[in-house]
C-alpha cells in the first residue's frame, strides 16, 4: 500500500501495519478526546475513582477494558473517567475553586504554574482529606495568557496519583488586553486543542492478556516498573480531525518521568528530517515565547508545556499528519521509554506516532486563522538590582546509595530552606551533578533563563528556542550550571514551614524521592528577622494603634529611643507609603486618608544590624553596627468611601 492511500484510510477505517523491525502496530480507532470546558469565578470539582478504558475502539484487545482510574470531574457530574475538565481561567478575574476529594484516600490539588498565595496553590501541605475533605483556594489570577495545568501534589504519593489520572489542562486568557489573541486560533476543541502526553504503564493478566489496572509501582516512593505505552488525553492509538487551516496545540508532558522528541510529519514509520511539517513555537510554560520560532520538532520533559501553530492549509483535505515520537534523537542523559535513554527496538506507540491528525475541510472554526502571527522580541531579562543569588545542586544515583536530593539535604515538611523577600529580585543557578537530565521546577514565580555553562568544558551552551521565554519548568542536563532570573513578588506570609512553596525535580519519582525543597517569602520585617536570628514568631506587638477602623488619622501608641523607619502595606504586601519616624515616646500620629481602602499593615523597624550587600546578618559586635529592634506589625481598616 502506498504512503499516500495509507494517509487517507488510516484514521478512517483503521488499519494493521507490519513494518521492518517493529511488531505488529495498532491502527488508530480511537477518536481523540477532547476534555469538556469549565470557567467562571466560582469552579465546583470533584476528584472522583472512575472505570476507564484506555482502548476502546479495539474489541479483544488487551487494552480494551475498563479498569480503575482517578479523575476530576465538575461537581454533580460524571463525564470524565481519567484526567479532568480544561479549567479557563480569565486574568484579573477572582476565583474561587471548590475542590471535593470523594475518593478514599487524601490528596491534593495543586495549581501548577500560578501565582497565589502559598495556602491556596495546592502543594503538599494543602492536604484534602478523603471521603468528603475540601479545599477552597480564593485568589486573583495573575498570570497573563498562558497554558498551566493543575494536579496531585501529595507528599511522596505524587507518583501514583498523576499516574492514576489526576491532572489537567488551565487556559489563561485575557481577550480584552491580549494583542495575540485575535490573531490566534482559539476556538476551543476546533481549532485549539489540549494534547496531554503521559507514558502509561499497566498491571497485566499474561495469562488472559487482559490489563487488570494501571501500574503505579510498589515501595515507597512509587517506582512504577513497566511505563511502556503512551497515551494521548487518556487514549491510545487516537485520531484527531482538524480544519484545512492553522491550528493550536497546547502540549503538555504530563508524565511522571519520561521525556518525548515530538514532530509533525505526514510519514508514519521513522520519519526524517526531511519529512517534517513546520511547527511553530507560540508559548511555554509562562507565556508567549520572545518571538514565535519554526521548527521541526521540539524535546519536552515532564511538567513543560509548549503552544505549537500547524498550518493544515499545506495539505490536502484527508491528509493525515502524525505526532511522531522521535525517541532515537533524544540525548542518552535523558530518560525515555527504557528508562535509561537508549531506544527500546520495539516502539509503544503505533508505529513512530502517538496519534494522527486528518484533515477534514468540513470543520469551520467561528474564528478561522490562515496565517501565523509575527511579533518583535521584547528586551532581554532585565538583571539588574537582583537582590540575592542562590545555588542549588542536583544530587543522585548510585553516588546517593539511589535516593534523590538537592543540595544532599533530603525534603522535610517541617524544615524551611530558603527564606525570601516579597517583591525582590533573585538569580538562581542550578547545578546538575548527577548523570540523567532533570526537569527543575519553582513554584510561584515564572522565570527567565539567563545562560548554561558546561562545568566540564567551562563552555557556553547556546539557549534554544524553548528556552526563550517565560518558563516554571526547565531542563538541566548532566554538568550544566544554568542561571535563571525571578522576581517573587505578592503575597508574603509568615515563617511557617506551612506556608511553604515547593521547587524540585518534576520527574515524579524523584520528587517523591526527596529531590524536593520549600521556601517561604515574607515581608522586610520578618526577613529581617531571619536574617538576624531573631524567631520572628517570639516578637511581641509593644505599639498599638487607634482607632480601628480609622478615617482620616491613625494614632500609634508606644516608645522608642531611636529613630526608625514606618511602612504601610496592603494586604498583597505592596508598599503604599513609608516614612521616617523620629524617637518617640507615647503617642504619635499619622494621616491616612489618602491610602487605599481596606486592611492595611503597619511595620515598624528601628536599628539597622543589616547588611545588604551581603544579604546576612552582620557578625555581633561589629563596630559601628548596632543591633535592630524590630517592633513587629499591625494592622487596621480604612472602611470604603460612601
Amino acid at each position: 500500500m502506498n504512503q499516500k492511500l495509507l494517509q487517507k484510510s488510516v484514521a478512517c477505517i483503521g488499519l494493521s501495519l507490519i513494518t521492518a523491525g517493529y511488531a505488529e502496530a495498532q491502527p488508530f480507532v480511537n477518536a481523540l478526546p477532547v476534555p469538556p470546558t469549565i470557567s467562571g469565578p466560582v469552579i465546583n470539582i470533584e476528584v472522583d475513582s472512575a472505570m476507564h478504558n484506555f482502548n476502546p475502539g479495539m474489541p479483544g484487545d488487551t487494552f480494551n477494558v475498563a479498569i480503575k482510574s482517578y479523575c476530576y470531574n465538575q461537581t454533580g457530574q460524571s463525564t470524565v473517567s481519567y484526567l479532568g475538565p480544561t479549567q479557563i481561567w480569565t486574568t484579573g478575574q477572582t476565583t474561587t475553586i471548590n475542590v471535593t476529594n470523594n475518593l478514599n484516600t487524601s490528596t491534593t490539588t495543586h495549581w501548577h504554574g500560578a501565582n497565589l498565595p502559598a495556602d491556596d496553590d495546592g502543594g503538599p501541605h494543602e492536604i484534602i482529606p478523603g471521603s468528603g475533605g475540601t479545599f477552597n483556594p480564593n485568589f486573583t489570577i495573575m498570570e497573563g495568557p498562558t497554558t498551566l495545568w493543575y494536579h496531585s501534589h501529595l507528599m511522596d504519593h505524587t507518583t501514583t496519583q498523576v499516574a492514576m489520572g489526576l491532572a489537567g489542562i488551565i487556559i489563561v486568557q485575557d481577550p480584552m488586553n491580549d494583542p495575540l489573541y485575535p490573531q490566534l486560533p482559539h476556538n476551543y476543541g476546533v481549532n485549539d486543542f489540549p494534547v496531554v502526553i503521559q507514558e502509561k504503564g499497566f498491571v497485566i493478566d499474561t495469562a488472559n492478556m487482559i490489563a487488570t489496572g494501571i501500574d503505579t509501582g510498589t515501595g515507597m516512593p512509587a517506582h512504577p516498573t513497566n511505563q511502556f505505552y503512551t497515551t494521548v488525553n487518556g487514549i491510545m492509538h487516537g485520531y484527531l480531525h482538524v480544519p484545512q487551516q492553522v491550528v493550536r496545540f497546547r502540549v503538555l508532558n504530563g508524565s511522571i518521568r519520561k521525556s518525548f522528541q515530538f514532530g509533525m510529519s505526514p510519514t508514519l514509520v521513522n520519519p526524517s528530517s526531511g519529512s517534517f511539517a513546520d511547527m511553530t513555537l507560540i508559548a511555554m510554560d509562562g507565556g508567549y515565547t520572545d518571538q514565535p520560532y519554526t521548527l521541526d520538532s521540539v524535546l519536552f520533559m515532564p511538567g513543560e508545556r509548549r503552544e505549537l501553530l500547524l498550518d493544515f492549509s499545506a495539505f490536502a483535505n484527508g491528509d493525515t499528519v502524525y505526532l511522531s515520537n522521535l525517541e532515537r534523537s533524544i540525548p542518552a542523559e535523558i530518560i525515555t521509554h527504557s528508562g535509561n535513554g537508549n531506544p527500546n527496538q520495539q516502539q509503544p506507540t503505533t508505529a513512530d506516532a502517538f496519534c494522527a491528525f486528518v484533515v477534514d475541510n468540513t470543520i469551520v472554526p467561528a474564528n478561522p486563522v490562515f496565517s501565523v502571527p509575527t511579533w518583535t522580541a521584547p528586551p532581554p531579562p532585565d538583571t539588574s538590582n537582583v537582590f540575592q543569588h542562590r545555588t542549588k545542586r542536583l544530587y543522585g544515583g548510585a553516588g546517593t546509595g539511589g535516593a534523590w536530593l538537592i543540595d544532599s539535604i533530603p525534603m522535610d515538611m517541617n524544615t524551611i530552606n530558603d527564606v525570601i523577600l516579597v517583591d525582590s529580585k533573585e538569580i538562581w543557578s542550578i547545578i546538575n551533578k548527577t548523570n540523567v537530565a532533570h526537569p527543575f521546577h519553582i513554584h510561584k514565580v515564572e522565570f527567565r533563563v539567563l545562560d548554561i555553562t558546561d562545568t566540564v568544558t567551562m563552555t557556553n551552551v547556546p539557549l534554544t528556542p524553548d528556552m526563550m521565554g517565560p518558563k516554571d519548568v526547565v531542563m538541566v542536563m548532566p554538568n550544566w550550571k544554568l542561571r535563571f532570573v525571578a522576581t517573587f513578588d505578592s503575597f508574603p506570609a509568615m515563617y511557617d514551614p506551612m506556608n511553604g512553596f515547593m521547587y524540585h525535580c518534576h520527574i515524579l519519582t524523584h520528587e517523591d524521592s526527596s529531590m524536593m525543597h520549600q521556601f517561604v517569602v515574607v515581608d522586610s520585617m520578618t526577613y529581617n528577622s531571619v536574617i538576624t536570628g531573631t524567631n520572628p514568631s517570639a516578637v511581641t506587638d509593644p505599639f498599638t494603634l487607634y482607632p480601628n477602623p480609622a478615617n482620616d488619622i491613625i494614632f500609634m501608641k508606644g516608645n522608642s529611643s531611636a529613630p526608625g523607619r514606618l511602612r504601610f502595606m496592603d494586604a498583597l504586601g505592596r508598599v503604599v507609603r513609608e516614612e521616617k519616624l523620629a524617637a518617640f515616646n507615647d503617642v504619635v500620629g499619622f494621616k491616612v486618608g489618602d491610602l487605599p481602602r481596606g486592611v492595611l499593615f503597619v511595620e515598624w523597624t528601628s536599628g539597622n544590624d543589616f547588611c545588604r550587600k551581603c544579604k546576612r546578618r552582620l557578625l555581633k559586635n561589629r563596630p559601628g553596627q548596632s543591633a535592630a529592634i524590630i517592633a513587629a506589625s499591625s494592622s487596621f481598616v480604612l472602611p470604603s468611601l460612601i
